[in-house]
């Protein structure tokens, strides 16, 4: 179980950076995540704000032992795989889509022989000062 927290501690910061952005500067987003259990059922986690910048928002935040692969961007999509080394091992790959002030997200985690799903979805609530990245 510990290992899936760190599993969806990494996909959360990931995820915080993933939002598609066309304006400059600071974006204050909101974002809310739930795991998609086997049985269809999902279990809500926190919900967390973050000032994004502009420039940044296409790509996962860089995490320590993690590279992005295969990022693509179409339209208002963008699609990413995302390959973490030692000391955990995992590997995540998702596709987000933003609708005006809107995102909504779909990540694949695998780790240690288990599969997870999260959704995600986030809301811009106005411009910020001192953004993250």
């Amino acid at each position: 179980m510990k290992a899936l927290l760190r599993l969806f501690d990494v996909a959360l910061v990931a995820l915080v950076s993933c939002p598609l952005a066309n304006a400059a500067g600071g974006e204050q987003w909101e974002y809310s995540m739930a795991i998609v259990m086997p049985d269809g059922s999902s279990m809500p986690m926190n919900t967390v704000k973050a000032c994004r910048s502009a420039a940044a928002a296409l790509r996962p935040a860089p995490q320590a032992n993690c590279k992005v692969e295969d990022f693509k961007s179409s339209g208002n999509t963008a699609s990413y795989r995302l390959v973490c080394g030692p000391p955990q091992p995992m590997t995540m790959s998702g596709e987000v889509t933003r609708n005006g002030d809107t995102t909504t997200s779909t990540i694949h985690m695998q780790q240690n022989g288990q599969d997870m799903v999260m959704k995600q979805s986030s809301r811009k609530l106005g411009s910020c000062t001192n953004p993250i990245d």
